[in-house]
């Protein structure tokens, strides 16, 4: 991107030397989220008069 290696590195040191470390622990979200996803709803989504509305799935 900056298209010397050189160059690349050079700010990337800077960046790294000045930077604080955080470890972080406990689930990750993404792969919470990623499994919600995958769950299928529990019942088909209705209107108020019991017709499934056009976004169901059948």
């Amino acid at each position: 991107m900056f298209g010397e290696p050189t160059l690349g590195d050079a700010i990337l040191d800077r960046i790294v030397h000045n930077a604080y470390r955080l470890e972080l622990d406990g689930p990750s979200m993404l792969k919470i989220k990623a499994a919600e996803a995958i769950v299928p709803p529990a019942q088909p989504a209705t209107a108020a008069d019991g017709k499934a509305w056009k976004g169901a799935i059948k």
